[in-house]
């Protein structure tokens, strides 16, 4: 995946935002991280691909005003936040820089590798 430069960040290309269907995230990996792309019109948001409750991609379930569900229990997920909506998800998972630019969808790589660091020292 190609990189870029913006605001002291390096921002990860992942896919174009079209590519992203609205009911469905797409999976990618930046730094060994599954991450879960969603589009919500004409924004993108980035969350760790992995829920909170159980062992599950979320980039298999859904995506329904503005919450992702995961595809075992329909646990949901905000997806500007990550803050857990619906049970049985009670956790957050991580959510990741975004930006959109010439309508391509770039992840903060520092978001991922800090959430990932922080994450190993718990």
């Amino acid at each position: 995946m190609s990189e870029i430069v913006l605001h002291g960040d390096v921002w990860v290309a992942t896919v174009p935002i079209l590519d992203i269907d609205p009911d469905y995230p797409v999976r990618v990996e930046i730094e060994g991280e599954p991450i879960a792309l969603c589009r919500v019109g004409d924004e993108a948001f980035a969350l760790n691909d992995i829920c909170s409750h159980a062992y599950a991609h979320l980039s298999d379930g859904f995506v329904e005003e503005g919450q992702l569900y995961c595809p075992l229990h329909q646990g949901s997920f905000c997806v500007r936040t990550g803050k857990a909506i619906a049970a049985p998800c009670y956790d957050p998972v991580e959510a990741y820089k975004v930006l959109v630019k010439d309508r391509m969808v770039y992840v903060s790589k520092s978001s991922v590798v800090e959430q990932k660091g922080r994450r190993l020292k718990d």
